[in-house]
């Protein structure tokens, strides 16, 4: 019973380094430009990652408590807000990202060319 439980969610932290690996291979093949564009893309992606990490964080033993309680009706509404969370955050860093590119760049140590 807590390996039904401990393998999904050993699974979805490994997803993030696997997914950098995956694409330092592929990109790795087009080139040292790219592959330096995509380290830095890595950063800022596992940064978002690690902040918006709170949501499962927060949400999961909300969820697990309402189910084990049989409410099912709780455990959809904190999902439910959990997801317009993260919905509403990452349309804010999307926005975030795309007018404060060139700055994240630089702090970054990278140039926008």
């Amino acid at each position: 019973q807590i390996l039904a439980l401990a393998v999904p969610a050993a699974l979805a932290l490994a997803a993030d380094p696997l997914l950098q690996v995956v694409d330092t291979a592929f990109v790795g093949h087009a080139g040292p430009d790219a592959l330096a564009a995509l380290g830095i893309n890595s950063a800022l992606f596992t940064f978002s990652f690690l902040v918006f990490n709170f949501l499962g964080t927060a949400t999961t033993p909300l969820v697990a408590r309402a189910k084990s309680s049989q409410n099912a009706t709780k455990a959809g509404l904190v999902t439910l807000q959990a997801l317009t969370v993260a919905a509403v955050c990452g349309s804010l860093l999307t926005v975030a990202l795309l007018v404060g590119s060139d700055q994240a760049l630089h702090v970054m140590g990278a140039d926008p060319e």
